[in-house]
């Protein structure tokens, strides 16, 4: 998430305050709750997943789910359904080491559920080396583009899954930043 708003944020805080220092920490299974309640970060922004319900959030832009897998996985020119979806290798994006994520309570809601092989806890672990041909991962659309681009990857829309939306947080304040999804 940091290649996608990072340009796009810094001009923005470099205008309205110049002397303004950003710090990019990593967030903590709390979400950071208590840093922000005492002050030592004052703004957090994420992927709404498991928000504590204290927080005040703002909606920044949303992005789709979406298959990434190499170009010779046996579903990339196939049809994807859950039922494939289910009985397939995936790595998983677990950002606090988690053993199920958003996608995996979307799909027990529907009946199914995946097996992962794998957690990974940062977007930039997610390789072409790491999916192979055997491999699947599901990912926002702008992460598995970003990869794509210098990947023999293909990319195929996600079986019901809804998408998800980024945020930034705060306890008390709300800060009014805005950032183009595109």
């Amino acid at each position: 998430m940091q290649q996608q708003l990072l340009p796009k944020l810094l001009p923005i805080v470099q205008k309205i305050s110049p002397r303004l220092r950003l710090l990019l920490i990593p967030l903590e299974a709390d979400y950071s709750i208590r840093k922000l309640e005492t002050g030592a970060v004052n703004l957090i922004i994420s992927m709404i997943w498991h928000a504590p319900e204290q927080l005040m959030l703002q909606r920044l832009f949303s992005d789709r789910f979406v298959y990434l897998m190499g170009k010779s996985h046996p579903l990339a020119n196939g049809t994807l359904t859950l039922e494939n979806d289910s009985s397939v290798s995936h790595p998983m994006f677990a950002p606090f080491g988690m053993q199920r994520g958003y996608i995996d309570d979307q799909l027990l809601q529907k009946g199914y559920k995946r097996f992962t092989r794998l957690s990974v806890q940062k977007f930039p672990q997610i390789t072409y080396a790491l999916l192979g041909n055997n491999n699947m991962i599901t990912l926002p659309q702008r992460v598995a583009q970003r990869i794509a681009d210098s990947a023999p990857v293909a990319i195929k829309m996600s079986v019901n899954h809804d998408s998800i939306s980024y945020a930034h947080r705060h306890p008390i304040l709300q800060l009014g930043i805005v950032c183009n999804g595109n």
